[in-house]
């Protein structure tokens, strides 16, 4: 959630909206995307995913979890280059989990043994040793450290791929608009008959919660509108 806070460029605390109807519903959308970010980097970069089915675990290469989302990947790259030297280090742009292969097994018994349930930043840094035959052979090493850069094999995802919902097949070419400081009493037909005379137009619909004392009222901060192609609204 703090890497969609960031991405999205507001408080973590505003994504954990508990008033939103479908928060849990977004937030495992995003959940899924950031896991499946992961996977693909680190496919990208030699790993053979199918290495984390086999119970026989290596003896240099270590998995770096529970990364702290302020860390940067010097400071994880710098703690386990006092133990030794690096064969291969890789962290994906989300951060959060990373992999440090080091040339021989007692650099990596060393670093395994003094970094392991480090505190660093808000976090503890939870180290596992990796699998046995975790990187495909012919695979070249990196060339130089990485940086957290998008143009790299893996560019990061916006703000909306990680937090709508998975659109319809039909609705593959929609784009959702997000119309905020609604007054409370705006409702979803209300807004429908505001856009529907624009071309293209699919669907508004209101968020709404629940009010003890006045009911269900508009929560006036945002609705999702699906139009077939992107329109002006300066009008």
């Amino acid at each position: 959630m703090s890497i969609v806070a960031d991405r999205l460029g507001v408080s973590k605390a505003d994504v954990l909206d508990p008033t939103s109807a479908d928060a849990a519903v977004k937030q495992a959308h995003a959940e899924t995307h950031i896991i499946q970010e992961i996977k693909t980097y680190f496919a990208g970069h030699g790993v053979d995913l199918e290495a984390f089915k086999r119970s026989t675990k290596g003896d240099t290469a270590i998995l770096v979890k529970n990364i702290p989302h302020s860390a940067k990947l010097d400071e994880i790259r710098k703690l386990f280059e006092e133990h030794g030297t690096i064969k291969r280090f890789l962290m994906p742009p989300t951060g959060m989990t990373a992999i440090v292969e080091f040339t021989n097994a007692v650099e990596a018994k060393s670093a395994f043994r003094s970094l392991a349930y480090r505190k660093m930043k808000d976090s503890i840094l939870y180290l596992e040793k990796a699998p046995k035959e975790l990187f495909k052979e012919g695979v070249a090493l990196p060339a130089a450290p990485q940086t957290l850069s998008t143009g790299g094999a893996t560019a990061k995802l916006a703000a909306t791929d990680l937090l709508q919902d998975e659109p319809e097949p039909e609705a593959a070419n929609t784009a959702t608009l997000f119309v905020r400081n609604l007054n409370f009493t705006t409702t979803t037909q209300g807004l429908t008959e505001t856009f529907s005379p624009l071309e293209g137009f699919r669907s508004a619909r209101v968020k709404t919660k629940v009010d003890p004392k006045r009911g269900v009222l508009s929560m006036g901060l945002y609705v999702s509108l699906s139009v077939l192609s992107r329109v002006s609204l300066t009008n």
